[in-house]
């Protein structure tokens, strides 16, 4: 029987990787979420090697399953959706939200982006239980699969509770186990959601982004899962991957684990993504085993561990829908995915080595801050906002994000993070500098010195200075993909400087006579912020690649303006 495609590496880096857990990140890497997922995939295998056996004496199992691949038809997911939320801790509008908006609102995204290969047309059924422990799905009640004759007309069967469990006390926002698995494919066809009371802190729109990576999971997306993906191009389980162990030179040694999802699929995406050809596989979460990707590496990728650290939506990437592809049980909408910004094209170095190791060779990348630069502000990588430089959950780096003593992030492309009271005075004071706010072109730009960004105002001795160390101005690329800024000083014409790749924009001296004495700015690259202003028309709710507007998973049609969940987010 084939076995996990993973490629674990053990490493020896330069410095010591701090494994952290933040609070509210997704629980696979609590110890006993992941013995249960072991013992679930231990006991499916055991089931499927009877089940073949027994098959044997009419075809073998290799052949069944790839003569009903070969006929199925794939068609959009169909998931039945269970809720169980009376007499738990949620109040009454909460669990209303959950069970009327949230949830299908959750099964609605899947199904935008996920087909089965293998449509079921049996219906999804429990044995008779005989011990107390056959009445459930994990937490939930599952009378449905047991009773009546199961669930018919679906492919898969999800329950949604919502308990205080000690699983939940170790800080989880959620957790997600399947029950259930497809006899001949193996693909998990019942699983059961528990929605923790942490959750509850969140807002509805993080509270969405939990449930659909919960549902992935419950999809397969699981390190231990693995040993039952089959191969789809010959139907066959993977065959176990040899584990490598690789040495650097280094003058400070210290023992680290990376690990790497190595399916072909994954390999050759990764290495295409990252510009390195030597990368073993998409880096992952060495915590849960593989249960999502590296954290530090992947931006807004869905599938990490724990929130990004700016505070902006989660994406749907290719990366995501190719690992689902991989399990063999299910087809992907791969033109619907958000292409990921974060690391593309930055080399083995991104991928392979410390994030202070990176930073010492690329002196203008703009994905980590110096570790000098704790809590002082910077853009966010994709240059869309403004963010406060703290330390991440992942590998000790230092990200441009949300923090304690100034809030979420400033959003260059929405006034509405501009809101609050704490950063009213800087909207209006940013605003006298030249700068745009609600602009779908508007970037991120940070200071560039120890100088501060100052303006002589008329009927004031002395300068008033720039009170955040970046803001936001609008951007637009010329014909030669060249970023240029546009200030948008109060009561003059708009002027547009040009901002050289690796340069800066200084004030005093490109802006003559608009009343700027002193401070630079650091130009954004071009390679990131060019791409996204391609498109004719503003995307609304998605992103621009390749001149056509990519939709936030939420969001459908041309311009990105239909949303999933209207009126709810």
């Amino acid at each position: 029987m084939g076995c996990m495609c993973i490629l674990a590496l053990h490493f020896l880096l330069v410095a010591t990787v701090l494994a952290r857990r933040a609070e509210g990140a997704c629980s696979m890497d609590i110890p006993a979420i992941q013995e249960k997922y072991s013992q679930f995939a231990e006991k499916q295998l055991m089931m499927r090697a009877a089940h073949a056996a027994k098959e044997r004496m009419d075809m073998a199992q290799g052949e069944r399953v790839r003569q009903i691949m070969a006929e199925a038809q794939p068609a959009p997911i169909r998931i039945k959706l269970i809720t169980q939320l009376q007499g738990t801790y949620l109040k009454p509008e909460q669990a209303k939200r959950l069970a009327e908006q949230l949830a299908p609102g959750a099964v609605r995204i899947i199904q935008k982006f996920v087909q089965v290969r293998v449509p079921r047309k049996y219906a999804i059924r429990m044995p008779k239980p005989v011990t107390d422990a056959d009445y459930f799905c994990n937490d939930a009640y599952a009378s449905d699969l047991w009773s009546n004759g199961g669930v018919q007309g679906y492919d898969m069967v999800l329950y949604v509770t919502a308990n205080q469990t000690k699983d939940c006390r170790a800080g989880a926002l959620a957790y997600t186990l399947p029950c259930i698995t497809d006899m001949v494919t193996g693909r998990p066809i019942a699983a059961a959601m528990n929605i923790c009371p942490l959750s509850q802190k969140s807002s509805p729109r993080r509270l969405l982004n939990t449930l659909v990576h919960e549902t992935v999971h419950g999809l397969g997306f699981s390190g231990q899962l693995f040993p039952l993906y089959y191969d789809s191009g010959t139907w066959n389980p993977y065959q176990k991957a040899q584990q490598v162990k690789v040495e650097f030179s280094a003058r400070n040694k210290t023992a680290a684990e990376a690990m790497f999802i190595a399916f072909p699929a994954m390999r050759t995406l990764a290495q295409k993504h990252f510009g390195c050809s030597s990368l073993p596989g998409a880096p992952a979460d060495v915590g849960s085993l593989a249960s999502h990707f590296k954290q530090r590496l992947f931006g807004h990728e869905l599938m990490m561990p724990a929130t990004s650290e700016d505070g902006a939506p989660k994406q749907i990437t290719p990366f995501t829908l190719t690992l689902l592809e991989a399990t063999g049980w299910y087809k992907t909408r791969m033109d619907l995915a958000q292409a990921p910004v974060f690391g593309k094209g930055a080399g083995c170095d991104l991928a392979m080595d410390t994030c202070t190791n990176f930073m010492a060779k690329n002196p203008w990348q703009n994905y980590y801050c110096p570790a000098k630069n704790e809590n002082t502000d910077q853009c966010t990588y994709d240059y869309k906002g403004i963010g406060v430089c703290v330390e991440g959950v992942d590998d000790g780096c230092l990200l441009a994000g949300a923090s304690a003593l100034r809030g979420n992030t400033l959003t260059c492309l929405s006034a509405s993070s501009w809101s609050t009271m704490r950063h009213q005075a800087f909207f209006f004071h940013h605003r006298a500098f030249g700068g745009s706010v609600g602009s779908p072109t508007a970037r991120c730009y940070s200071t560039a010195d120890a100088a501060p960004a100052c303006m002589q105002t008329p009927g004031s001795s002395e300068p008033t200075c720039l009170m955040r160390g970046a803001m936001c101005l609008e951007t637009r690329c010329s014909s030669k993909g060249a970023v240029e800024a546009v200030f948008r000083l109060p009561g003059k014409e708009p002027v547009v400087v040009a901002c050289p790749q690796g340069g800066h924009i200084d004030l005093a001296k490109q802006l003559p006579g608009k009343g700027f004495v002193s401070g630079k700015l650091r130009c954004p690259l071009a390679k990131v912020v060019c791409p996204e202003l391609s498109c004719k028309r503003p995307c609304g709710h998605g992103t621009c690649t390749d001149g056509r507007c990519i939709c936030d998973m939420e969001y459908v049609g041309e311009a990105c303006d239909k949303s999933l969940l209207p009126g709810v987010l």
